[in-house]
């Protein structure tokens, strides 16, 4: 979009802010937007006004995962600040547990019936593309470890389960960032998505330590998965459209291949279907 420049005062100029962006993100006057200089480019930039989004939530018949899915939606919508009530008394170990999984939000006041959950960070939307990378690598070491440790009783194993969790922080960081300052622009589903696959690879190779599969053809399965993902991470920061077509067809023809035999694994399954997807969202950001 190109706007005048208007003169202003002596030697100043100013821009108009188009409506659409004004109803968008609730500006008003007097709020303070920051104008970063990059190069030729003067990047005004959402992330920087100054303003606290609040919302009140009623859990009251909510159980913990509900909780989790809608305390979800709040935080990668930006609010700042989510007051939460229930008639009921709430779990303060459930609770503080599902917080604890949002980077940037604590409790700031608890009581039998009501919980006030705050931000307590700048985001900065910069850090995005590193937080991404950093998804990738703690996913892969997630596949090097399983694939390492395949052999031993992994059903309480702690580094899984802190891997898991660390994924599940940073993804969830991850999207506010996304969906608050509109990254990729007209990519942000796409991104989005992206985040949400990673979130689901890791949850499969998870679930994969629950569940007793057979040894030998599990693992070999394992190691031809995770070439996959290297490869696909390795084309998106080397920008590599061609190659990522490539993975996505094979992913493709390996996905109709489990259906059409009918295979009884599931999560090898549902992780192929993700691994698909993830091909494909890489596919449209770098196209």
């Amino acid at each position: 979009m190109n706007r005048k420049l208007i003169k202003q005062g002596g030697t100043g100029l100013t821009v108009y802010v188009p409506k659409k962006w004004v109803d968008r993100l609730k500006l008003k006057p007097g709020d303070e937007v920051s104008i970063k200089e990059d190069g030729n480019k003067l990047i005004l930039n959402p992330e920087s006004i100054l303003k606290e989004k609040t919302i009140k939530l009623d859990a009251t018949k909510l159980n913990e995962d509900s909780l989790r899915i809608a305390i979800s939606l709040l935080y990668w919508q930006g609010y700042n600040k989510i007051e939460i009530t229930n008639k009921k008394k709430f779990s303060f170990t459930g609770i503080n547990k599902i917080v604890d999984s949002f980077i940037g939000m604590v409790i700031t006041e608890q009581t039998d019936h009501k919980v006030i959950v705050q931000n307590t960070i700048k985001e900065n939307s910069e850090d995005l593309d590193k937080i991404i990378n950093k998804l990738f690598i703690t996913v892969k070491y997630m596949f090097s470890y399983l694939l390492d440790n395949f052999s031993k009783n992994l059903e309480t194993d702690s580094e899984i389960l802190e891997l898991r969790n660390s994924i599940l922080k940073q993804s969830n960081y991850c999207q506010k960032l996304i969906f608050v300052n509109n990254f990729g622009r007209e990519k942000t589903y796409e991104y989005d998505i992206l985040v949400l696959m990673l979130k689901k690879i890791s949850g499969s190779l998870f679930y994969l330590t629950k569940n007793k599969l057979p040894l030998k053809k599990t693992k070999n399965y394992l190691k031809k998965a995770f070439f996959w993902f290297e490869s696909l991470h390795s084309n998106l920061l080397k920008k590599d459209y061609h190659s990522s077509l490539e993975i996505y067809e094979l992913l493709n023809k390996e996905k109709l291949r489990l259906y059409q035999e009918q295979n009884d694994n599931v999560i090898l399954g549902a992780m192929v279907e993700h691994m698909f997807s993830l091909s494909l969202r890489i596919i449209s950001i770098l196209i």
